[in-house]
């Protein structure tokens, strides 16, 4: 009875600590034609994800992403090598939400999880219209990208205003809820960012959003769609399509006025409205020519390592300017949209290949005006919902059994052999 007892609890701890095992990310291949994309920002980084992989389907393309978010937090938390965010993993061939896993990963594991095309950095919503709340993390960050993916190209992810009637502290006290004026302090913000750490390429999610508001469809201020839930800052479904069509005209540089996919309850109007902003936001910016799978490895999964990375101390670059191709939005993207042009079909735009962007959520970290905001999470919209606290539990459950199952056998065990002598 014994021997049987011993046998079933060994069978237990084996079983528990096999399950504990699956639980832990481990480097993954993928195909040569596959652009893996890495983002490393908050919640604005989630809504940006919803529907990159619907878009990149309808076109024929392979996308896969890994979103290293935590609502609120910022570029200073992910420079920590301490700090754990969810890392979900949305494979080419899933749509919408449907995603692979999330695990509570440092910046420095979930480099080592795939061999990354692509690495977009994206600030925080309200630190992202102040420059001094990237720096130095930015660079460090940047710096240990390049360090452990020097292949892989690195991107910013410009942000958007808040709606005009957001209840934000912070948008009141500052920017007076002008739209316009939180913009210029974003675009200022993300194009000296992007010089500091070698003129990367911009998605501009913000220029998008200006543009889809300058369209009438959108102009949530005189009767028109919100693109905001009601916290006025994160996206809503309009939002979040928005989104997903810059970001795929960005990273493919294909033109996604031409891609059929339909969404929500979008009208066909207000879907050719945004695929239309997302369209022109690239162009103004000069991402017309997309990412391609990297060609100097064979998508072989990178070699772990417990080696931490290093931080740095060195300052951006002082005297660079962003690039040149980048146009005001309330300029000439004006002149290529129109108020209200974006209701006409794709073919009225001239075709080229374009860029995007994508979302977050806010946290006021520059200075002791600031009022940060909540992280609770926005009824319909999973908002500020934390990722940790939804997968240690699990994990230390499964960890936890199998370690009172392992001493339950190494007791008995001990037992025995007293007994037997």
């Amino acid at each position: 009875m014994k021997t049987k007892l011993l046998k079933i609890l060994s069978l237990i701890s084996i079983l528990c600590l096999c399950l504990t095992l699956v639980t832990v990310p481990t480097t993954v291949s993928a195909a040569d034609d596959e652009l893996q994309v890495l983002f490393v920002g908050n919640s604005f980084t989630r809504d940006a994800n919803k529907y990159i992989r619907d878009f990149a389907d309808k076109a024929g393309v392979k996308i896969s992403t890994g979103a290293l978010w935590q609502g609120g937090i910022t570029l200073k938390d992910h420079a920590s090598e301490y700090n754990n965010y969810g890392l979900r993993y949305y494979k080419s061939g899933r749509t919408g939400e449907d995603y692979e896993g999330t695990f509570p990963l440092t910046l420095e594991k979930a480099v080592k999880m795939y061999d990354w095309d692509v690495v977009i950095f994206q600030q925080a919503s309200f630190p992202s219209s102040d420059y001094t709340t990237f720096q130095p993390y930015l660079t460090e960050v940047s710096n240990y990208i390049k360090q452990k993916l020097p292949n892989a190209k690195q991107m910013m992810y410009e942000t958007w205003s808040y709606e005009y009637n957001c209840p934000n502290a912070n948008f009141a006290s500052v920017f007076q809820k002008d739209q316009d004026k939180m913009y210029a302090a974003i675009k200022d913000a993300y194009s000296k960012a992007a010089a500091s750490i070698g003129n990367v390429d911009i998605i501009p999610a913000g220029a998008a959003f200006q543009l889809a508001r300058d369209n009438k469809l959108f102009d949530a201020k005189n009767g028109g769609k919100s693109l905001n839930v009601s916290d006025g800052f994160h996206a809503n479904d309009a939002g979040m399509y928005l989104l997903g069509a810059t970001f795929f005209s960005a990273l493919t540089g294909k033109d996604v006025r031409a891609v059929n996919f339909q969404a929500g309850n979008l009208s066909g109007a207000e879907m050719i409205a945004l695929k239309n902003a997302a369209y022109n936001a690239n162009v103004n910016y000069g991402n017309i020519e997309g990412v391609k799978p990297s060609v100097t490895t064979t998508k072989k999964p990178v070699a772990t390592t417990t080696k931490k990375p290093v931080a740095t101390t060195k300052k951006p670059q002082s005297g660079t300017t962003a690039k040149n191709t980048q146009a005001a939005v309330n300029g000439t993207t004006a002149a290529i949209i129109g108020s209200d042009d974006a209701t006409q079909a794709p073919t009225d735009a001239p075709v080229a290949d374009v860029t995007t962007q994508a979302g977050e959520q806010i946290q006021g970290t520059s200075g002791a005006e600031l009022v940060t905001e909540p992280t609770t999470a926005v009824s319909g919209n999973d908002e500020g919902k934390e990722l940790i606290p939804d997968v240690m539990p699990i994990i230390f459950a499964i960890a936890g059994v199998a370690l009172v199952a392992g001493a339950a056998v190494v007791v008995l065990l001990i037992i025995k052999s007293k007994k037997s002598k």
